[in-house]
């Protein structure tokens, strides 16, 4: 957990088409199978986000901030 980055969440958009999900996290915006601050967006669901680091996945709900403990 100390290896994940603050996150803050600005948006979050969820379609039932793939292709229009996204999120905006730390004023980036992101689409599923995107990188960034060395972890991987690999699911946008309709309450929560699917990210990797280190070859572990975890779930998070959105528009809740991360702050690292």
């Amino acid at each position: 957990q100390r290896s994940i980055p603050n996150l803050s969440f600005n948006s979050h958009i969820y379609s039932g088409e793939t292709s229009a999900r996204r999120v905006m996290i730390n004023n980036i915006y992101l689409r599923q199978g995107q990188g960034f601050l060395g972890m991987d967006l690999l699911e946008i669901g309709e309450y929560f986000i699917v990210l990797e680091k280190d070859n572990l996945q975890f779930k998070l709900p959105v528009l809740r901030d991360w702050i690292a403990p």
